[in-house]
Formats: C-alpha cells, sequence, structure tokens
C-alpha cells in the first residue's frame, strides 16, 4: 500500500489529519 510516500502520507491525512499535522510541524511533539 505504502508504494509510494505521497500515497501513504494522503491515506494518512485522509484518515487523519492531525496525525499528518504532527509529522509536519513536531513542535508539540
Amino acid at each position: 500500500v505504502a508504494a509510494n510516500p505521497k500515497v501513504f502520507a494522503q491515506m494518512l491525512q485522509t484518515l487523519n489529519p492531525h496525525l499528518t499535522d504532527a509529522l509536519k510541524t513536531p513542535k508539540n511533539a
């Protein structure tokens, strides 16, 4: 399923937009 990083990121964004946001901005982590 994770053949492409874009597809994986898009899937994560579709499932949990907050998760992708956290990954993009690991400031609150």
